[in-house]
């Protein structure tokens, strides 16, 4: 087991992320044990859709992600800042390929299926975002949490504590395996 599998990055949007998705995701990945950084495209004060205030770690641009066990995108108004964005492209594809454990909660999934990441994958976004994802080969469902392979995904705020948990205990299963797959 690697030190970084008890590290998780929480990437949100810089302005108008989603409150209890970061608040509560993040709170389940704490009393797991986890401990988390936070990450956003600019490195002063990000703020959430209710008015969290969050003081990034890191810049996207300046992630590492052998850094971290699991990479976790909180939705929100503004997620769609990083639906294209080539960091935010190049971040997902590089977890991907090395097997680092992706999650994406209400519509944050959209980077997923953006980054052509989803192929035959069982995922769950915000009903919105249903044909984008259907789009990119992805099976949709509108289950609260989907785990497939390394992939996490959750329907909405409503299931931000459950998408936290499920976050820390597929990470504890890799720990207790050795880093293998889910």
């Amino acid at each position: 087991m690697t030190e970084q599998t008890n590290k998780v990055l929480i990437i949100i949007p810089h302005d108008q992320f989603r409150d209890e998705e970061y608040t509560e995701t993040r709170t389940a990945l704490e009393e797991a044990g986890l401990e988390v950084a936070v990450a956003s495209s600019h490195i002063s004060t990000a703020h959430g859709r209710f008015d969290t205030k969050v003081e990034p770690d890191i810049t996207i641009s300046h992630v590492k992600i052998d850094d971290y066990g699991a990479i976790v995108f909180i939705g929100g108004p503004g997620v769609e800042e990083y639906f294209d964005n080539p960091d935010v492209m190049s971040l997902v594809r590089a977890s991907f390929q090395k097997k680092i454990l992706l999650a994406a909660i209400c519509s944050a999934p959209v980077i997923f299926a953006n980054a052509g990441i989803l192929s035959r994958r069982r995922v769950t976004a915000f009903d919105t975002r249903r044909e984008v994802l259907e789009m990119s080969g992805a099976y949709y469902t509108e289950k609260g949490v989907v785990l497939d392979g390394e992939l996490i995904t959750a329907y909405d705020a409503n299931d931000s504590k459950h998408f936290g948990e499920a976050i820390a205990k597929a990470l504890a299963w890799r720990k207790d395996r050795k880093g293998y797959l889910v």
